[in-house]
């Protein structure tokens, strides 16, 4: 298995990334936080047009974004059946 480190802007490590994860581009230690952690992002409330309010498990396009962009590989396609 090929890990290697991967390191942010200021120099501070983000964890071992492995060659074998076919998910996301992710850390484990990053998996960790992302998978054990609450949002508490606040989403603004009124994004709902009529269309959209219909529909009981409605999201912000804001949240779908931020858990695609985390949860996902860049260029990845993402199929949303609904």
């Amino acid at each position: 298995m090929d890990k290697h480190e991967l390191f942010d802007t200021d120099g501070n490590s983000r964890g071992y990334y492995s060659s074998n994860n076919k998910l996301n581009d992710l850390t484990g230690k990053e998996w960790l936080f992302w998978t054990r952690s609450v949002i508490s992002k606040p989403y603004p409330p009124n994004l709902q047009h009529a269309l959209r309010s219909r529909h009981g498990g409605q999201k912000p396009p804001e949240l779908c974004r931020d858990l695609i962009s985390v949860f996902t590989k860049q260029g990845a396609w993402v199929l949303d059946p609904f």
